[in-house]
This record gives C-alpha cells, structure tokens and sequence, in this order.
C-alpha cells in the first residue's frame, strides 16, 4: 500500500517548484547577477506603477524620454507605442526614493532642441532632491551632450547598434567613427547591448561603459550567455547594466 506521505511527497516538490519559478519572474535579484547587483537598473520604466516598484528593487531606473516641440514638453514613452501624456515634470514627483539612479534615454536630441530640454530637465531636477551625478543622460548624438555634463549629469554615447553582427570592416568603421566623437571628451560613457561588450571593452578599455541585457526571465538564453554576462559584470570599467523588470502589482 502507498502511504499519503508518498503520494503527496511529489504534489509539493511541484508546488515548491512552482511558486520558486513564478516569484522568479518577478524579482529583481536575477541568478545571472549575482554579486554585481548594485550595478543592474530597471529597464524601461514608463509608468508610474512600474516606477514604484522599481526604485524600492533596484539602484536605478532607466526610462525613454521624447521632446515634444509643439507644448515644449518632455513625454515619457518608448515609440511607436503610444504616448501615455505622462510629462518628465510629473513623474519624477512621484520618485520617492531620492538615492535611485536615473536614466534618460533622449530619443529625439538635436542640436535644434538640446537647450529647450536641458532647461526642462534641470526645472523638473531642481523640485527633487536627486543627485545629479546619478543622472545618465543617453544620446545617439554625443555632440549635443556636453551641455549636460557641464550642469553636473552623467553623460553617455548610444553606440552604433549590433557591432557584433557586422563583419570586421563595419566594425572598423564604427570604432573609427566612435573614436572621432568621443576625442578629447573623457567624460562621455558608453553604452550598448551586452553582445557588443567584446568590441566596445578591445577598443575603448579604459572608458566607463553601460549596457543592457535584455533576457525574459525563463529565456534559455540566460545559460548560453551566462559567462558573456558574468565577464561583463566583473569589469571595473562597466558601471550600469539594464535588466527587463515585470511589476507584480501592475495591475493593482
């Protein structure tokens, strides 16, 4: 005869296993990371819920930021989604924790239009009691950042995107490229997706970096990539690192 200790003995191993995968899904403490979680941010955070959880779960933040020309605004979202008409000025109301790192990644920064939003920026800033110097001001354009660094934010250049698919004179090209813009600023960061760190670390080993790894949180590719990650986290030089996050309470 089987015993009720028996049967039910593999009942709860499932369940255990279970709630373990389905708490994983929504924590900030990620396998990959461990040891280094001072230096992972919540990626993409656009929204007020998700800005709530964040800040008490992870050193920093990181959101994407459009200037809206007609209204002289700043609107936080990711295109193409659509705009949500959530103002820069009006979330940063809603940060709490005044220690969190910001990340601003400026998806239309032009020459035309970098001191409107340096203005907005610096006005939302001043009603806060964050630190600047944990501020990252992101751009695809490195020219139109110095105005940044010299109001005291952290700087960092949007490398060219997927180096780690083209072939070896592409790459070239870039870092020639990269090398032209970042001349005489050692000031500007770098930043890029996590496959790119080989390149960037080879050609620029003593510039501060950020990256992004944007694994789900059961993708297998956690495992192919794990040392990938690991060797990027143990880089001195690297200072922030991107994770998706997924709000459990998004939709209280």
């Amino acid at each position: 005869m089987i015993s009720k200790k028996t049967k039910t003995g593999p009942v709860l191993i499932f369940l255990v296993i279970l709630i373990i995968a389905f708490t994983y899904r929504y924590t900030s403490k990620r396998i990959q990371f461990y040891g280094y979680y001072d230096k992972v941010w919540a990626h993409r955070v656009n929204d007020l819920k998700k800005l709530k959880s964040s800040e008490d779960n992870f050193k920093g933040i990181e959101l994407d930021i459009v200037y809206q020309e007609e209204g002289n605004w700043l609107d936080v979202y990711h295109p193409p989604a659509p705009s949500k008409g959530l103002s820069f000025a009006n979330y940063v109301k809603h940060i709490k924790n005044n220690k969190v790192g910001v990340w601003l990644d400026l998806k239309n920064l032009t020459k035309e239009n970098h001191t409107a939003i340096i203005t907005l920026i610096d006005s939302a800033i001043v009603s806060t009691e964050l630190d600047k110097s944990k501020i990252i001001i992101e751009s695809s354009h490195p020219d139109c950042l110095d105005i940044f660094r010299e109001k005291g934010y952290r700087i960092s250049y949007y490398l060219p995107a997927k180096m780690y698919l083209k072939t070896e004179k592409e790459v070239l090209n870039n870092i020639n490229d990269i090398k032209k813009n970042i001349e005489n600023n050692s000031h500007l960061e770098l930043s890029a997706y996590f496959e790119d760190y080989p390149i960037v670390a080879k050609y620029f080993p003593l510039r501060k970096k950020n990256f992004w790894v944007l694994h789900s949180s059961y993708s297998p590719k956690i495992l192919i990539d794990y040392k990938k990650i690991r060797r990027m986290l143990k880089d001195s030089t690297v200072e922030t690192v991107l994770t998706p996050y997924n709000n459990f309470n998004k939709n209280l």
